[in-house]
């Protein structure tokens, strides 16, 4: 008889209620995941596993918007309590009903990265590109809207045609279905990483309220008409990788983050010079700016 395999191993917790992370072994591209389980009812408290694994292992990433941080709610991983922000919890809710998502490992930064640690952020952050471009997928998730959600259940307005016509409309709103106009303005869009989470992603399904469409067609639109990507919000990026640092700050200097230099970190996976760059949390916003300014030399 075989011997079996060890089990992975599990975060486990020093406080009687509250969940506390295991240090993660920073020598190595190593991640958390976490999986969500089956609940008998909508309204359950949510309950998710988590566990160490690294970049090798089969996993989703979710890309999102975290939200306002007085919102939220508590969940249990692996049976303590942990306080999330709402528009996380909605996606943990609404992915909890679908067997093809609950069955699989998720990494989702909010759970999965120990936030109240600099080192360990800095550890996750570094290797923020290749944990996105190692996941099978990944979910963008556009929150609990109604209208892009009706929009997305009619297959009809996926039609490669309606969507091309649609983006050329985008500079004259008037002219944009009011649904498609909501996806547009979705503030998912705004936010830094969004940039870097997309571009790198192997396949990406968008997901709204508890209704997924895969992005494969708009990828062919987009790939067909570049000076379209160009003009519209969630552009694919496939003109950006290798470019400078500075280009890309400049390129994208509107996009918000509640840590502002995640402006600059959420870029680096994606750019030429300055890639050498590493991020750290714990440097002064002063030498970070040196640093920069040392990386991108030939651009200045």
């Amino acid at each position: 008889m075989g011997t079996s395999a060890p089990l992975p191993q599990l975060d486990t917790i020093d406080s009687p209620s509250d969940f506390q992370h295991n240090p993660l072994n920073r020598q190595a591209p190593s991640i958390r995941l976490v999986r969500i389980r089956a609940a008998s009812s909508l309204d359950a408290t949510i309950h998710c596993d988590i566990r160490h694994a690294s970049t090798t292992s089969i996993y989703i990433c979710l890309s999102y918007v975290w939200g306002e941080i007085d919102r939220g709610h508590w969940i249990f991983l692996n049976g303590r309590r942990f306080w999330i922000r709402e528009n996380l919890w909605h996606f943990l809710r609404s992915a909890r009903q679908k067997f093809h998502i609950r069955s699989e490992w998720l990494w989702i930064d909010a759970l999965c990265i120990d936030q109240t640690n600099n080192d360990e952020r800095t550890h996750q952050v570094q290797q923020m590109g290749r944990i996105f471009s190692s996941a099978v997928k990944v979910i963008s998730w556009l929150g609990m809207s109604d209208e892009i959600a009706e929009y997305f259940e009619d297959r009809s307005n996926l039609d490669l045609v309606h969507f091309k016509e649609s983006c050329h409309a985008y500079w004259n709103p008037r002219s944009l279905d009011p649904k498609l106009r909501c996806f547009y303005a979705c503030e998912y869009w705004s936010r830094a990483w969004i940039t870097q989470e997309f571009a790198l992603a192997r396949r990406n399904t968008f997901m709204a309220r508890d209704v997924e469409v895969d992005c494969e067609q708009l990828e062919k639109t987009y790939a067909r008409d570049w000076t379209m990507v160009e003009r519209v919000n969630f552009e694919m990026s496939f003109g950006l990788r290798g470019r400078s640092l500075i280009y890309l700050l400049d390129r994208y200097h509107y996009k918000k983050s509640q840590i502002p230099r995640d402006r600059v970190f959420s870029l680096l996976a994606l750019c030429g010079e300055g890639s050498d760059l590493k991020a750290d949390y714990g440097l002064p916003h002063v030498d970070l700016a040196r640093d920069i300014l040392q990386s991108c030399k030939e651009s200045m």
